[in-house]
């Protein structure tokens, strides 16, 4: 009877060890996790927050922000594969808007997408043609590497998208 209380005893503190030992090994993994975590990347001029407007408020009357420097923040969820010109940026369930820096002025990575943002420009309108729409959806998609389906534009559509000149990629 006392040797199998020992026994239990003994059982009983090892698993304490193992425990207490698992719970290290979560905080050191843990630790070390966001010590290689991806860092911040800065592009271009200095990201200015106090110009913060939401994606929602600027699609829902975009011709109110046309021209105005202002800064948006949301995930980045598609980049430019050829050159890095280009992201789109989701902010909510469903509002997006298009980041689209001169070519060779700022090139943003493709390590960026599935990462939060944040970006100050002008927001301009891009009314287009049919004809222009299908040329400019099928670049879009060919530089995102998607199919696209020329039939599937049927009028002219106009594209709101941030000029930046400051990106801040976490």
């Amino acid at each position: 009877m006392i040797k199998n209380l020992q026994l239990l005893i003994l059982k009983q503190h090892h698993f304490i060890e193992v425990s207490v030992l698992r719970k290290i090994f979560m905080l050191v993994s843990l630790l070390a996790f966001q010590a290689v975590a991806a860092p911040v990347i800065t592009l271009g001029e200095k990201v200015d927050l106090s110009l913060l407007t939401p994606v929602e408020e600027i699609l829902a009357n975009p011709e109110n922000f046309i021209n105005q420097k202002l800064t948006v923040q949301g995930t980045v969820t598609s980049v430019c594969q050829k050159r890095g010109c280009w992201a789109d940026i989701t902010a909510g369930s469903k509002a997006w808007l298009k980041l689209k820096v001169r070519d060779g002025h700022l090139v943003i990575p493709m390590s960026a997408k599935g990462r939060s943002a944040t970006a100050t420009g002008i927001l301009v309108a891009l009314n287009l043609s049919q004809q222009q729409s299908i040329l400019y959806l099928e670049h879009m998609a060919q530089d995102a590497g998607q199919a696209f389906d020329r039939s599937s534009v049927t009028q002219g559509i106009t594209v709101y998208q941030l000029q930046p000149n400051a990106i801040e990629i976490k």
